[in-house]
């Protein structure tokens, strides 16, 4: 049956919503690095978008939070990014060993392990938490199903507990995981982008190797015919399609973390307030040609003033995209200020536990956005560079009842290792949580060996 009038008006305002809106969450996930690359090529690739002749962002004016005393909450805000791009302030050797302990986590950090720090947020029970450890166990590096889930369970229970949480997984960052191939993958991601029944349903039909093959050869209409649908709806969600990842799994990798520059600093300046700076200086400024307006109000013929037009108006809109991924990410700057400040003035140790949920509802944006703006990026810190999806991180239940970080504790863990060459004996890993214990933080041995293997550090035996 032909898609109604209603389905036609939306697929109408989706065609021009969302690529737009898809191209938004791609630059916000970009590091400053790769998003200068990207301005570049968009410079390159449109007249209309202007290299400003400073070839740096333009200072705007500061928009500073409440002053206070040493240590306050005080904040000042400002585009231009100004210190080194490494620690230039605080203990030295503090600064080393904090670089250190967050460069390997993100070396350890594998698809499994960012997938189970996402399920430990999660509200489910403990069987569907067992059920969905096995499911992400059971991932290749693509964050595909080595084995179909439902095999993995031994009880019907197990089985049910499986079938329950897997969807779960499957909309976990990143989406599309938990899967039985590129073909799932890409329904699975199509499905996040809100689109009705019968919109997935024409995606769907699209993913077959035939339409494949056609939409690739520029065959839409046949595509549409054998799909029931419009070409200009086919047409909509074949430019979605194309920026969906196949194998999302595949953007982890086990390499060492290279040179990476800061996206913004957090550091305490002369008076002892924390003061954010976002790096706007490795990005070229960006405006409209003014050549191309005035070209644009003189021009009659009507082909050359729709093309100068058009190339006008992407340029506009590649400008606020910019600016929305600086907004965005000044906000949730500011709301890790106030959330981990005392990380900021005092490092790891006094990280508290913290989710995306929190700082999505501090500043008004979803969760998912939230966590774009924070991939792959770093800040510059007064203990070194710090990736901005550290600062995530679940709680730990104390003696006094109280919650610290996972990533406090195993900033401890690093400390007790560090301090036994002093006493010139090698602890286990049950007498580190016996330490803890005296600390008020309670876990189990075997979490001490996790969060040990996390810092790559030895067991006591090899030690």
């Amino acid at each position: 049956m032909a898609p109604g009038a209603s389905f036609l008006q939306e697929l109408s305002q989706l065609q021009t919503l969302y690529p737009a809106l898809i191209q938004t969450y791609r630059l916000m996930s970009l590091p400053v690095d790769k998003l200068s690359e990207e301005i570049r090529k968009e410079i390159d690739e449109n007249p209309a978008l202007l290299l400003n002749a400073s070839g740096a962002s333009k200072a705007s004016s500061e928009a500073a939070g409440p002053a206070g005393p040493a240590g306050s909450a005080g904040s000042a805000y400002g585009r231009d990014f100004t210190g080194t791009y490494l620690s230039s302030g605080g203990d030295a050797e503090a600064s080393d060993r904090y670089t250190k302990f967050y460069e390997a986590q993100t070396r350890s950090e594998r698809l499994q392990e960012h997938l189970l720090s996402q399920l430990g947020l999660l509200d489910i029970t403990a069987a569907e938490r067992e059920a969905g450890e096995l499911i992400i166990s059971n991932l290749d590096a693509s964050g595909f199903n080595t084995v179909p889930p439902e095999t993995l369970a031994k009880t019907p229970a197990g089985a049910e507990a499986i079938a329950s949480v897997l969807p779960r997984i499957q909309h976990l960052d990143p989406a599309g995981c938990a899967v039985s191939g590129w073909r799932e993958s890409l329904a699975v991601q199509a499905s996040e982008l809100k689109l009705d029944d019968e919109a997935l349903k024409i995606f769907e039909g699209m993913l077959s190797t035939e339409n494949l093959e056609r939409l690739r050869a520029g065959k839409t209409d046949a595509v549409a015919r054998s799909l029931g649908a419009s070409a200009s709806e086919v047409e909509s969600l074949w430019q979605i399609l194309k920026t969906l990842d196949p194998y999302p799994g595949r953007r982890f990798s086990s390499a060492d973390v290279p040179f990476v520059i800061p996206d913004l600093s957090i550091k305490k300046n002369a008076e002892g307030n924390l003061e954010l700076r976002i790096n706007s200086e490795a990005l070229p400024d960006l405006e409209i040609d003014p050549e191309y307006e005035k070209m644009l109000a003189e021009i009659e013929d009507k082909a050359s003033k729709e093309f100068l037009s058009e190339k006008i108006k992407k340029a506009r809109e590649f400008i606020k995209m910019i600016k929305e991924r600086t907004d965005t990410l000044t906000l949730v700057a500011l709301s890790l200020m106030k959330f981990q400040r005392e990380f900021f003035l005092k490092g790891p140790s006094a990280l508290k536990p913290l989710i995306l949920k929190t700082v999505a509802e501090d500043i008004g944006r979803d969760e998912s956005t939230v966590s774009r703006i924070s991939n792959d990026k770093y800040i510059d810190t007064d203990f070194g560079l710090v990736p901005i999806k550290s600062l995530f991180s679940a709680s730990v239940a104390t003696a006094s009842g109280e919650d610290t970080s996972q990533r406090a504790v195993m900033e401890m863990i690093r400390d007790i290792v560090s301090a036994e060459s002093g006493a010139g004996k090698k602890l286990s890993d049950q007498k580190i949580a016996d330490m803890l214990a005296e600390k008020g933080v309670i876990i189990s041995r075997r979490t001490v060996n996790k969060y040990r293997s996390k810092l790559n550090i030895d067991s006591s035996y090899s030690r």
